[in-house]
């Protein structure tokens, strides 16, 4: 069984048990069959590994009063315990969040030194250490370079935390209705063509980084006479 004969399977079972938000079901089951496909998984093998149509379908159906008693019973213990799971993610959420404005600002930061420097700091009087003009000008292209790295990292950062929250929610809602679902990877997604250009110029980035890094330094080496080039110029004293 394929992709499109499961869905459609799957679609049947919900619409004969009478289900509702059928559209929002199929769709996450759409979403898993195209991140398992990406990850290299034929559509027959991801097809065989979930449950029945006809068994998730059930899942959906509301049971009489009498039987949702027991099953309330029965999962009050696990629903306390997500609860308590539900306090600890909120704290990691804060945490986790912090870091991505933490990422933001430094790359902020990189691109403004970079420019600085670059510029050799005339647009701003701000005192800066002895740098000739050639080297501090890879200086500051090496810091462009750092801040699209970082830049870059914040994103894949963001994406991942926010997935790990769309995984947590989707299982959270799973344990809470007692209902099957397909379980949904923490890893980001990112269509091929967008991931191909981000790892590019990350790659760029990183390559232009350590360039004009070493450049400089050389450069700067030369020009002091010494390869602790920042005691000759008294950068520290």
């Amino acid at each position: 069984m394929n992709k499109e004969q499961y869905l459609e399977a799957l679609q049947k079972a919900l619409s004969a048990n009478r289900v509702e938000d059928i559209d929002d079901i199929i769709s996450e089951y759409e979403e898993h069959f195209s991140r398992k496909f990406s990850d290299g998984y034929p559509e027959e093998e991801i097809a065989a590994r979930l449950e029945k149509p006809e068994i998730i379908a059930e899942q959906f159906v509301i049971a009489p009063e009498g039987d949702a008693k027991r099953r309330k019973g029965a999962n009050i213990f696990g629903k306390t315990g997500v609860l308590f799971l539900d306090l600890f993610m909120i704290i990691l959420d804060a945490i986790l969040y912090a870091f991505v404005a933490v990422f933001g600002v430094v790359a902020v930061a990189a691109l403004a030194a970079g420019a600085y420097v670059a510029a050799g700091g005339g647009f701003i009087v701000l005192p800066l250490p002895v740098i000739p003009v050639v080297p501090g000008i890879f200086v500051g292209v090496s810091l462009l370079g750092l801040s699209t790295l970082l830049a870059i990292g914040t994103v894949y950062y963001t994406l991942f935390v926010t997935q790990i929250n769309r995984a947590y929610f989707r299982w959270h809602r799973r344990v809470m209705t007692g209902r099957i679902g397909p379980p949904l990877s923490t890893a980001p997604s990112l269509n091929g063509k967008l991931k191909r250009r981000l790892r590019s110029i990350a790659l760029i980035s990183l390559l232009v980084f350590i360039v004009a890094i070493v450049i400089a330094y050389v450069w700067m080496s030369v020009s002091a006479g010494s390869f602790e080039f920042w005691h000759v110029w008294h950068w520290f004293a």
